[in-house]
């Protein structure tokens, strides 16, 4: 989606999936424009006011990424197999306290409130991330919500002392051509954006390889939390090379 489709003043329609919290509210999935195309406004969408050739759709294009050869250290954008996001994350082995749990949370509320999000939410989205290699620390710049996290290379575990973060503490290593980072000393409540909560126990590992053309990042991501899973929860995915930059998110609070 890009600025220029939208003027100040135009009407359009849109539609989407209403709030179980605010009659008002909705999440916006389609959008018709003044000049009668539709544009999907999530991954995934099926149409909804015109035939699929009246869509506006851009398919992106790989880097040449070998050429480049910058392996791990760029941006990275989620394959569209994240959009199925969700049906990944209900087939994880979660407790039946932590599945009851998510029955008091505001989903709604804490967007319109721009509340940052932490470990290991934040490595789970749509958004774009950039690897940024600073020698004996690696940061990762995530769009959303504008964060950064530091990967600690020069250590293999907390210093004494460290306290819990919404972004935990994590120390880094190369294992066989692969990055595996470790982050303990997480305090962010939640383990997704849906409310399924998290202890302070939780431990994270996430190992990040290249391919071979470098176009391509396969990520793994294992969550160990007696309190939220019946054993450790395994999330799997790739990220390519699409030339994206970092955006400004500038997340609005609304009342």
């Amino acid at each position: 989606m890009t600025r220029e489709l939208f003027q100040v003043g135009d009407h359009v329609k849109v539609a989407g999936r209403p709030s179980s919290h605010d009659a008002s509210a909705l999440l916006v999935t389609n959008m018709l424009l003044p000049d009668g195309r539709e544009a999907p406004m999530w991954p995934n969408t099926t149409a909804h006011f015109v035939p699929a050739d009246k869509w506006i759709t851009a398919k992106p294009e790989l880097v040449d990424a070998a050429s480049e050869n910058r392996g791990l250290f760029r941006v990275w954008r989620p394959s569209s197999g994240m959009a199925d996001n969700g049906a990944l994350l209900r087939t994880l082995p979660y407790t039946e306290a932590a599945v009851a749990a998510r029955k008091s949370f505001d989903l709604l509320a804490a967007a319109t409130r721009c509340e940052r999000e932490g470990m290991p939410r934040i490595m789970v989205t749509l958004f774009p991330y950039e690897f940024v290699d600073r020698g004996g620390e690696i940061l990762v710049r995530v769009e959303l919500y504008d964060t950064e996290r530091t990967i600690h290379m020069d250590r293999t575990a907390p210093p004494p002392g460290e306290p819990h973060s919404p972004l935990g503490y994590s120390v880094g290593a190369w294992r066989d051509g692969a990055l595996v980072v470790k982050t303990s000393l997480v305090n962010w409540r939640y383990f997704d954006q849906i409310g399924t909560p998290l202890s302070t126990d939780v431990q994270i590992e996430e190992r990040y390889r290249v391919s071979d053309d470098q176009t391509r990042l396969d990520v793994e991501i294992t969550v160990t939390d007696l309190g939220t899973f019946t054993s450790p929860a395994t999330i799997k995915n790739s990220w390519l090379a699409y030339g994206d930059t970092i955006r400004r998110y500038d997340c609005q609070k609304t009342n």
